[in-house]
């Protein structure tokens, strides 16, 4: 397996790993502290839809979701997300 090039996940911030239907399977350190704000303890987000935890957040407008179906990056993407307990921020 040709790993050059790869960054290690340790390098970045806020980390959220999807699977294919867009459910959660892993979150950082930062992701939990954002959870505890947002009123969800973790295991009520390990295995939920991105877009469930919003107010207002369709799959078309989710950048997770878009990602996963074109299989394409978005850079420099900033999305306001509003959780269902009023809670907004900028990811």
């Amino acid at each position: 397996m040709h790993l050059q090039g790869i960054t290690p996940l340790h390098d970045y911030e806020n980390i959220l790993i999807v699977n294919e239907e867009g459910r959660t399977i892993f979150y950082d350190m930062a992701d939990l502290s954002i959870l505890q704000h947002l009123g969800f303890k973790p295991e009520n987000f390990i295995g939920e839809k991105v877009t469930h935890l919003y107010k207002d957040l369709p799959n078309e407008e989710s950048t997770i979701l878009i990602v996963l179906q074109s299989g394409e990056p978005l850079c420099g993407v900033t999305q306001r997300l509003t959780a269902q307990n009023g809670f907004s921020y900028s990811s």
